[in-house]
C-alpha cells in the first residue's frame, strides 16, 4: 500500500518463562518507523530496549513467548514460519550487535564470513562475485588494504575495525530496516565517532530506516530524528529527539538527563534514585513510580497503569506529564574546581618506560613494542588526575606499572617521594597498603563463589585481620558505600552493576589508602548508576582526603571528576594541565579531536571534525606519533620529536607547531 509504514509494532508483549516463573519483559510497545526514520531508543539496562527488537526480529530463545504484531512493509512476521522470518533477516531487515568480538566466527577469516552472508541470501552468486562484493563491502566501511585484510581473522582486528565488519555484514544484502543495538559501547570516542558517521551514511544509502539503541543520550542527540524513552517494558516518552531532550516531559527522561555529565557545562549531576525494577515483580501502576519524586507519594501512580497518550503536545506516559522531578534531589556533585591547594606528591613516574617484547618464529627480531615512553607525572594528595586516551594509549599499562603489577623497563616509580621500582615484596606490600585499584568490570573484578562480605574483606584477610574485625569493618564500609547489611551474605551474582562497583570500592578502601587508581570505573553502567558512583567518589574523596587516577575514554565524565588531565596518545604524555583548561582550550590536535568527537545533547553534529583512522604502537617512528592524523602538520612534524612544553602555568603540551617559541617568531 502507497505511504504505508516501513516497520510497525502494534502492542508487542514479550514473555520469558523461568522456573515456572513467567517474567513480563515487554508489556506492550506501540511503534511506527517510516522509510527514512531515525529513531534513538534508549532506557536503563533492563527497560527492554535490546528484547522489543530481537523480539522483533525473531531473535529470542525458543522460550520467550512473544504476542502482538510485528509488521514489515505490512506482512506481519509472527505470523510468518521460522524459516520464512530468518529469511528476511540479513536481506529485509539486519542487526549490528554490541559486542563484535563475539558475533564474529574466531576460525573463519572475515571475508568468508562475509561471503556466506551474502551467498546465504543469493544463492546463484558465486564464490568469487561474492569475494568481490565482500571486499568492496569492507572497503566501503573503511578498512584499508580490503583485499588483504579479507583473509585475516577476527583477532588481527581491532574492536573498532571488528564493528565495521559486522557494519558490512549487515548491510551486504541491502536491508530495510537496520537495527544498531549499543553498536559504539566498547568503543573509544573517536571510534565512535567513525562508526556513528559510517552508520549514518550507510543508513541513507539503504533508504530504509534505522534504529539505534543506547544509553548514551548525545548519541542519540547526533543520530537520531526521533527518540523513544523505555523503562520497565514500557515506552515513556516519545517524540522529535530535540524537541524530548530541550524540554521533557516525562520525570524519566528528565531523570536520565539530570545523570548525564556534559563538556558544556559544570551542572550537578543529580542520580535516579534506586535501581530499575525486577520485570517479574512488576504490577499495576507506573512501573517508574517508586523511583519518582513526582508521583511516589501519590497513590493514583502505583495504581492505575498510564498510558502513551498525548499530554501537553507530546506522547507521554505519566499522569503527571511536565511536572519538575529532579530539581530537589539531596543528592547533588559539582564538577571540582581546577583551584586545588597542593597537597604532599604521593604517587609519581620519573622517565617510566614500559617495552613488550613480540614473539613468534616471523617476529623474533622484531623491535619492542612501547607501551609507556619516557612518562614523567605526579598525583597529589586530595586531587584527582584524569588519564584520558584511545585504546592502546598506555593509560592502563602506566597505572598498572605504578602498582608495580608490571615491571618497568627504565624510569623510576615513586611513592612519597621514594623509589620503589625495585623494592622488595615486603615493601611493595606495605605500599599497596597505600595505594590501590578499582578495576573497569565489577563482575569479572570479584570471586563469584564467595559472599561479597568475604570479597570485601579479602585484603584485611592477607594482612592477618582476626574474623571479627574483618567483619565490622565491612559492615561499617559497607555503610560508607550505600550498601546495606542484608546484602552481606549475598554472592556478586545476585547484585547489580552498580552494587558490585560498591563492593569493589569498598574491598579498596578497606586497607585505608591512600590513593585509588580508578580503571573504567563507570563505563560498564548505566548512566544513573554512573552518577550514583561519580558522587561516592566525591564524597569519599572529600572525607578521607584521597588522591584519585581517574583513567577513561569518557570525556566528559573525567571533566566533571578531575582537577587536572594528562593526555596520552601512544604512549606518551602529549598534553597535561588543569581539567578546565586542558578541555575548554586544548592545544594539543589529538585533545582537540577527542573533544570533538564527544557527543553533544544539542545535536551539533555537522559541526565536528573526527579523527580518521587508526594507529597502535607499531606504527611509532621518528618524529611526531600523531603526525599522520594531524590536520596541522608540518614537514618538521615527521623528524622532531616533540617534547612538553609549559604555554602557561600548569598546562603543558608536546606540539611543534603549537609552541611557544614558533608562535612568537610568526
Amino acid at each position: 500500500m502507497p505511504g504505508s509504514p516501513l516497520f510497525e509494532l502494534d502492542n508487542l508483549r514479550v514473555t520469558f518463562n523461568t522456573g515456572g516463573s513467567e517474567v513480563r519483559a515487554v508489556r506492550g510497545v506501540d511503534l511506527v518507523v517510516n522509510a527514512g526514520d531515525a529513531i534513538g531508543v534508549v532506557g536503563e539496562s533492563g527497560s527492554g530496549k535490546s528484547v522489543t527488537f530481537l523480539a522483533a526480529l525473531g531473535l529470542l530463545p525458543s522460550g520467550a513467548t512473544i504476542e502482538g504484531a510485528v509488521r514489515l512493509g505490512g506482512q506481519d512476521l509472527t505470523a510468518l514460519s521460522r524459516r520464512h522470518r530468518r529469511s528476511l533477516l540479513g536481506k529485509a531487515m539486519a542487526m549490528v550487535f554490541q559486542n563484535p568480538i563475539t558475533s564474529l566466527d574466531p576460525v573463519m577469516s572475515i571475508g568468508d564470513q562475509i561471503v556466506e552472508a551474502l551467498r546465504i541470501h543469493s544463492p546463484k552468486l558465486s564464490r568469487q562475485q561474492a569475494r568481490a562484493k565482500a571486499i568492496e563491502l569492507l572497503d566501503r566501511v573503511g578498512i584499508t588494504e580490503a583485499n588483504r585484510r579479507a583473509d585475516q581473522f577476527p583477532h588481527e582486528f581491532s574492536g573498532g575495525m571488528s564493528q565495521r565488519v559486522m557494519i558490512a555484514m549487515a548491510i551486504a544484502n541491502g536491508p530495510q530496516l537496520l537495527v544498531a543495538d549499543e553498536p559504539t559501547t566498547a568503543v573509544d570516542v573517536t571510534i565512535q565517532a567513525q562508526l556513528l558517521d559510517l552508520l549514518h551514511e550507510v543508513s541513507e544509502d539503504l533508504q530504509g530506516a534505522f534504529i539505534l539503541i543506547t544509553h548514551d543520550l548525545g548519541v542519540v542527540a547526533e543520530n537520531t530524528k526521533q527518540i523513544v524513552v523505555m523503562y520497565g517494558g514500557r515506552v515513556m516518552e516519545q517524540g522529535l529527539t530535540h524537541e524530548v531532550l530541550a524540554d521533557p516531559r516525562h520525570p524519566y527522561t528528565q531523570g536520565l538527563l539530570s545523570c548525564h555529565p556534559s563538556l558544556e557545562s559544570d551542572g550537578q549531576l543529580l542520580p535516579i534514585p534506586g535501581s530499575p525494577p525486577d520485570p517479574s515483580s512488576l504490577g499495576d501502576g507506573c512501573p517508574f513510580a517508586a523511583r519518582c519524586p513526582v508521583g511516589k507519594d501519590r497513590p493514583i501512580c502505583h495504581e492505575v497503569t498510564p498510558e502513551l497518550e498525548e499530554r501537553q503536545g507530546r506522547l507521554s506516559a505519566c499522569h503527571f506529564s511536565g511536572e519538575q522531578a529532579f530539581a530537589a534531589n539531596a543528592e547533588v556533585s559539582s564538577a571540582p574546581s581546577d583551584v586545588l591547594t597542593p597537597g604532599a606528591p604521593l604517587l609519581g613516574a620519573e622517565d617510566l618506560r614500559v617495552e613488550f617484547r613480540r614473539k613468534g618464529f616471523q617476529l623474533r627480531r622484531a623491535a619492542p613494542l612501547v607501551a609507556v615512553d619516557d612518562v614523567e607525572i605526579v598525583l597529589r594528595q586530595g586531587e584527582t588526575l584524569g588519564v584520558v586516551g584511545e585504546s592502546g594509549s598506555g593509560k592502563s599499562t602506566l597505572a598498572h606499572t605504578l602498582l608495580r603489577l608490571i615491571e618497568s623497563d627504565g624510569g623510576k616509580v615513586l611513592f612519597e617521594g621514594q623509589d620503589i621500582t625495585r623494592a622488595s615484596r615486603r615493601a611493595l606490600r606495605e605500599m599497596r597498603d597505600h595505594v590501590q585499584v578499582v578495576f573497569q568490570d565489577p563482575y569479572t573484578a570479584l570471586n563469584p563463589s564467595l559472599s561479597v562480605a568475604a570479597n570485601a574483606a579479602e585484603p584485611l584477610r592477607v594482612r592477618g585481620v582476626n574474623s571479627r574485625s574483618r567483619s565490622e569493618i565491612v559492615a561499617q564500609l559497607f555503610e560508607e558505600v550505600g550498601l546495606s547489611q542484608n546484602m552481606l551474605e549475598r554472592l556478586p551474582g545476585e547484585l547489580s552493576g552498580g552494587q558490585l562497583q560498591r563492593v569493589g570500592i569498598a574491598r579498596a578502601l578497606s586497607v585505608d589508602p591512600k590513593v585509588l587508581i580508578l580503571d573504567e570505573p563507570v563505563s560498564a553502567l548505566d548512566v544513573s548508576v554512573q552518577a550514583q558512583i561519580l558522587n561516592l567518589l566525591s564524597r569519599l574523596q572529600e572525607k578521607r582526603n584521597l588522591a584519585y587516577m581517574f583513567i577513561s575514554h569518557d570525556i566528559a565524565v573525567v571533566r566533571h571528576v578531575s582537577h587536572r588531565v594528562a593526555v596520552m596518545y601512544l604512549g606518551r604524555i602529549v598534553e597535561v594541565g588543569p581539567s578546565r583548561s586542558v578541555l575548554a582550550t586544548p592545544l594539543h590536535p589529538y585533545t582537540e579531536g577527542m573533544i570533538a568527537a564527544v557527543p553533544s545533547l544539542h545535536g551539533h553534529r555537522s559541526q565536528r571534525t573526527v579523527l580518521e583512522s587508526e594507529q597502535s604502537q607499531a606504527d611509532v617512528g621518528v618524529g611526531c606519533r600523531f603526525e599522520p592524523r594531524c590536520s596541522l602538520r608540518i614537514p618538521e612534524c615527521r623528524t622532531v620529536d616533540p617534547q612538553l612544553i609549559e604555554t602557561s602555568p600548569g598546562h603543558s603540551a608536546a606540539c611543534i607547531v603549537r609552541a611557544p617559541s614558533r608562535e612568537e617568531d610568526s
